[in-house]
């Protein structure tokens, strides 16, 4: 590539930028780590790009850097969170495809009717949301067996020990509701409830794993993994 190419020219910016020192680099993008994707603009807007666009594919970057003479975009990802995104993809079309026993749902690609997506999480707070499912879904079909569930969430508030629930079961034909599991989320920074359900041998279509916010405190769903014992 020559040097005098523009899109060279911001590569080799961008790559004296990373060879600052630790210190120097957390304190320029105030990130600590990164993971990074180059995104070359095109001229057909309709296949143009952007964080805010891409759905469940790709998380919004922690930062975008931009180069207008090269049309190139630098996506950073704080941490490892870009990692988290893609692995979370790749894990729900081979569980659907029955070729992994494992499951893992980011709280973030769980629909909700409180709250919102925050990075890679969904989050609720009392001053800007009432109570109501933070999320539910993703409505998925298991075979008989044990599974072990394990959601990760943390929860604040300044008056009360619990500030949502968590259930497991189908919700679909309200007459009909089978109810597999469910518990208080309590109070916790860095919380994790383990339960273990059993499937009839003839297997359970439309499962949700849900999280009720009763309005107070704020509550925030990590993950829920599941996994075929």
């Amino acid at each position: 590539m020559k040097k005098n190419n523009p899109y060279y020219l911001f590569l080799e910016g961008l790559l004296k930028d990373l060879r600052l020192t630790a210190n120097g680099f957390q304190d320029k993008y105030q990130i600590r780590s990164f993971s990074t994707i180059m995104n070359k603009l095109k001229n057909d807007a309709g296949k143009k790009l952007h964080p805010e666009t891409i759905g469940k594919i790709l998380p919004i970057p922690t930062n975008i850097h931009y180069c207008s003479d090269s049309k190139t975009q630098i996506w950073l990802y704080n941490g490892d969170n870009l990692d988290l995104a893609l692995n979370a993809s790749n894990n729900a079309y081979l569980f659907k495809r029955k070729l992994t026993d494992k499951l893992l749902i980011l709280g973030a690609n769980l629909p909700g009717i409180t709250g919102k997506k925050e990075g890679l999480v969904r989050i609720a707070k009392d001053v800007v949301d009432k109570q109501g499912f933070l999320s539910y879904g993703p409505y998925v079909d298991l075979d008989g067996g044990l599974y072990k569930i394990v959601i990760k969430y943390s929860a604040k508030s300044d008056n009360s020990d619990a500030v949502g629930t968590f259930d497991i079961g189908r919700f679909n034909v309200p007459p009909k509701d089978i109810v597999l599991y469910k518990v208080n989320l309590k109070v916790i920074e860095a919380g994790m409830v383990e339960a273990i359900i059993k499937i009839p041998n003839e297997g359970l279509q439309q499962v949700e794993f849900r999280t009720w916010f009763s309005g107070h405190g704020q509550l925030t769903v990590k993950s829920i993994e599941i996994e075929k014992l």
